[in-house]
This record gives structure tokens, sequence and C-alpha cells, in this order.
């Protein structure tokens, strides 16, 4: 049975869509293919350029920073804390900001920078969960600059002490 998030897939280099065909899945696009496997190698081979546009803001921002709760959330989760003999401040910083009050509808979720723990909160939260990273235990290998994904498919995107490790923030976030 395929993962839940193959239908979501697009090529990183085209954003073309995929079709498998004998255990590759292969861009009808641009022809990109790679095997299927865990992790599924999603890394761009020859990606299109990316315009990314800046709009410049004048004024002085700090009187809107200042608006902005800093204080810590509620310790409102009460899942799991993965792996407890390993816990480390990453972890337990993303399970403080899994916390809700009322658990959430079942929700499609993107992490990129998968790290560790996060995944086990959250399919303890009821999500459909998918994770990115260049490498280590996750779902998707690839560069989260050029995402193997079709736009508009996720609920929520995560992603927690990953921007400062990557060449272009703006062009991830964007």
């Amino acid at each position: 049975m395929e993962p839940w998030f193959y239908p979501l897939l697009a090529c990183p280099d085209c954003k073309g869509d995929f079709r498998e065909e004998n255990g590759t899945l292969r861009c009808v696009g641009c022809g990109f293919s790679v095997p299927v496997a865990v992790p599924l190698d999603l890394s761009p081979v020859s990606p299109k350029p990316m315009a990314i546009p800046f709009v410049r803001r004048d004024g002085d921002l700090s009187s809107a920073l200042e608006t902005f709760d800093v204080s810590a959330p509620p310790a409102l989760y009460h899942g799991p804390l993965v792996p407890p003999q390993d816990l480390w401040p990453a972890m337990l910083f993303s399970q403080i900001l899994l916390a809700k009050p009322n658990p959430p509808p079942p929700l499609a979720v993107l992490d990129l920078g998968v790290g560790r723990g996060k995944k086990e909160c959250f399919d303890f939260l009821g999500c459909r969960y998918v994770g990115i990273d260049r490498s280590g235990a996750t779902d998707i290998t690839g560069d989260i600059h050029y995402l193997p994904f079709r736009d508009d498919q996720f609920d929520v995107i995560f992603s927690y002490m990953v921007l400062e490790h990557v060449y272009n923030p703006a062009m991830v976030l964007r």
C-alpha cells in the first residue's frame, strides 16, 4: 500500500505529475525518475529557476514587534515525549509548540527538517504526517528549497530550528 502522501507529490525539478511504473516514480513532464523506497529520495536534479519577489516595507517595525506575546505557552500537550532517554531542548520545544487545549481535527502535516520525536507527537494528535529532510529517519529525503509536493496540499507546515541551516530561507518560505 502506498503512503497517504503519494497523491500530493510533484516533481522537484518541474512540478510535473508522477506516475508509478514497475517500482519507479517517473515525472510525466521532464522524465525525472526515482526508485520507490523508504525514504523516498526526491532530491532535485535539474530544478527550474525560481523568482522571489521582495516588497520593501517602509517604517519602523519595532512598534509592531512590541505587540507579540513572547511568554511561554501553557503546558497543554500530554502526549508522548519520544524518545524520553534522548529528550533534548529542540524536541521539548516542538512538543510545547504542539500544545493545544482541544485536539485538532485530523490535519495533513508537512514537517520541514524532521529532526527527532515530532512524528510521534503528530501521530498522537491524530494528524497525517510526512517529513522531509536532507537525510536521516524521514519519509522523504530532498532539498526543502524545491519541495516535491503540489501547492496547497497541507493544513500545517511545521518547521522548527531549520531556517538558519538552509542556503536561502526566503526561497524556502516562498
